[in-house]
């Protein structure tokens, strides 16, 4: 079976060694691994997580019960992690992530998806922990006022997770944020669908209550 969730989390006992959430730095590193992961079958499982921390008693480092997938990391020191610069923290996530995803794939005999996951660690350094994917479902044209309507999902240390409105009014572009920033959560299903009315642009979540807009006129 191939991945369609992916998580990274921590552990019990780290979430009690700081006040700082884990998530916070570590969100970004978990959407671009996601991004390359998304499809892979990796050990059978739709959805694997990756736990920073010591398992609980009678838990095992790695296991797996009917689709789901969790692999402890258990070397993982919070007050030393807090401790590392921004761009430290996140070359400890991939790189641990990494490791740890590597290990699952060859317990499960998939030395091919261990070469995947090397390339796949190269890709995001050489990006510099970065990426945009236009969200071509959410496109809209206002074709009497010649207004374009698109969508950037943002992904780097700076915002976390960044949802832009892109608005182009004849040749003139403005950049909307969607949503406070920086971010830390998963937006996907926030922003599922959008509409294009006589007077404004809107995009509704998965249960079509409306998360943002801009009316024509105000742009």
């Amino acid at each position: 079976m191939k991945i369609s969730t992916f998580a990274i989390e921590a552990a019990k006992n780290a979430r009690e060694a700081s006040e700082k959430p884990f998530r916070w730095s570590a969100h970004h590193v978990k959407e671009l691994i996601f991004f390359y992961l998304k499809g892979v079958d990796l050990d059978g499982s739709s959805k694997i997580q990756l736990t920073f921390g010591e398992p609980e008693e009678n838990e095992l480092v790695y296991s797996k019960i009917l689709n789901a997938s969790n692999y402890y990391i258990v070397d993982f020191d919070k007050k030393a992690y807090d401790k590392l610069s921004e761009k430290e923290r996140e070359m400890y996530v991939l790189k641990e992530s990494i490791i740890a995803l590597k290990a699952i794939a060859e317990l499960n005999q998939r030395v091919d998806v261990v070469g995947f996951l090397s390339e796949v660690e190269k890709k995001i350094i050489d990006s510099d922990f970065y990426l945009l994917v236009h969200v071509k479902k959410l496109d809209k044209i206002h074709k009497i006022k010649n207004i374009k309507y698109k969508v950037n999902r943002v992904i780097n240390r700076e915002v976390g997770e960044g949802w832009q409105c892109i608005v182009d009014v004849n040749g003139e572009v403005r950049k909307l944020w969607m949503h406070k920033i920086p971010h830390f959560l998963d937006m996907t299903e926030v922003f599922k669908r959008s509409d294009c009315s006589s007077q404004k642009y809107s995009i509704y979540d998965r249960l079509g209550k409306e998360r943002f807009f801009v009316t024509h006129e105000g742009v």
